[in-house]
């Protein structure tokens, strides 16, 4: 089974917590566009793991890192 959800569209308030519709609109009044790519990732798992989950970790979740600063009386 695959699945595909996108940029989801609604007249009427589905009482699931955003307390409105999600109907949002361009200056036109047309129901917004979004251009999107899909790749499907097609492995055996007796064979390997997928090797989707690190190349997207790597594109939408690069590395942060973060020094204090430190005074030189604190050490």
């Amino acid at each position: 089974m695959v699945e595909i959800i996108h940029n989801r569209r609604l007249i009427f308030d589905d009482d699931r917590g955003v307390g409105e519709a999600l109907n949002e609109t361009d200056a036109q009044g047309y129901g917004m566009k979004v251009n999107a790519r899909y790749w499907l990732n097609i492995f055996d798992i007796a064979r390997g793991h997928s090797a989707q989950r690190p190349i997207q970790n790597h594109i939408d979740k690069p590395y942060s890192i973060f020094f204090p600063k430190i005074k030189k009386d604190d050490l």
